[in-house]
């Protein structure tokens, strides 16, 4: 069960107080903290038995697991639209950060190789204003060629 408008309705209908007594009471039976997430668990497990949480949390009851706080997490990412839905947030925040990391290297490396170059053309710049010879001026020719392959 999601937080679909009849679900919405049972927590403000006149059976709302029963299930979320009998939500509470059934924390305390199988030692759940009453954290707002587990809260949030046993109520859809309360209201719906017959739910996919309701059956993996009859499963780890029936196997006397413990409801340990990486237990409560994980039925909540699985069953739970949203935290899935915030999950799935946090992983495209945590792509995008990669990302944004990766094109900010890429600018980095870009901007170091233009002051790079920047430099080279500077020092050609300087040697061709003292007039080289003909074998200097074709060094100085490779060497620009190089360094604009280079960026």
């Amino acid at each position: 069960m999601d937080h679909s408008p009849e679900f919405e309705a049972v927590l403000r209908g006149p059976d709302a107080y029963r299930l979320a007594r009998g939500a509470l009471d059934m924390m305390v039976r199988h030692k759940v903290w009453p954290t707002p997430l587990n809260y949030e668990l046993w109520l859809h497990y309360a209201a719906d038995r017959n739910s996919p949480l309701a059956h993996e949390i009859d499963r780890l009851i029936a196997a006397n697991e413990p409801f340990t706080e990486a237990a409560c997490e994980a039925l909540a990412a699985a069953f739970l639209p949203k935290v899935k839905l915030n999950e799935q947030i946090r992983d495209a925040g945590d792509q995008l950060s990669r990302e944004l990391d990766t094109v900010s290297r890429a600018i980095l490396a870009a901007q170091q190789s233009s002051q790079a170059y920047g430099a080279t053309l500077k020092d050609a710049s300087s040697e061709l204003a003292q007039k080289p010879d003909p074998a200097t001026l074709s060094h100085l020719v490779t060497g620009l060629s190089d360094a604009t392959r280079q960026v």
